[in-house]
């Protein structure tokens, strides 16, 4: 008999609109982090872009608290960090 394998999928998510939405519903890290059952270190690190990829179960949780969570726009973080010399 063959062991079932369980795949799990990861979503990038925009960690700075969390935290703004987060900030919105004037919820502390650990508050929010404990509603959606992962570490408040977990979640400082999505928010300030340290992780950028969350499981899907993980994405529906914080959608419950905070609505629906678009992708990053393609290319924004790159823009952001892109230094005026590498940019002309």
């Amino acid at each position: 008999m063959a062991n079932a394998t369980q795949v799990s999928a990861y979503i990038e998510i925009d960690g700075p609109e969390v935290r703004r939405r987060r900030i919105a519903k004037r919820l502390k890290v650990a508050e929010l982090a404990g509603m959606v059952k992962i570490h408040p270190n977990y979640l400082y690190n999505l928010e300030i872009g340290r992780k950028r990829r969350v499981s899907v179960g993980t994405l529906r949780d914080l959608e419950e608290h905070l609505g629906r969570l678009d992708p990053p726009a393609v290319g924004a973080e790159r823009a952001v960090s892109a230094s005026p010399a590498e940019s002309s």
